[in-house]
């Protein structure tokens, strides 16, 4: 599965996950997630840290879980596993940034859309 995850103002990245020989549920997708966002490192200067900060991942800035929807109705239930990306990039830049361009960015929310196969 490949996907394209934007977080506040950094560049789209791009991520693949190997559902062939990979997760099959949402907690396994979750994993494989966090397992990949740690591998791709965040330049801090774009979180308006200095450059010798310590080193960044999108795992430090994102996290993927699994959780329950209702996708059926109060009356007619229908209780589905989803994942959930919860961003935690705040917890980075609140403290020694004086930016707020970087302030702001760090309390969007991300967006995750399957890409375009090309």
């Amino acid at each position: 599965m490949d996907l394209v995850l934007v977080v506040g103002t950094l560049d789209p990245v791009a991520i693949h996950i190997d559902a062939s020989a990979g997760p099959r549920d949402a907690a396994g997708f979750a994993a494989a997630l966090n397992a990949k966002l740690h591998t791709i490192a965040v330049d801090p200067t774009l979180l308006g840290l200095s450059a010798s900060h310590a080193a960044i991942h999108l795992d430090d800035l994102v996290s993927a879980s699994k959780t329950t929807v209702n996708i059926g109705t109060a009356a007619a239930p229908n209780v589905v596993d989803a994942l959930q990306l919860t961003t935690t990039m705040y917890n980075e830049v609140s403290i020694e940034s004086p930016y707020s361009k970087q302030r702001s960015a760090a309390r969007w929310a991300c967006r995750c859309s399957p890409s375009t196969p090309r």
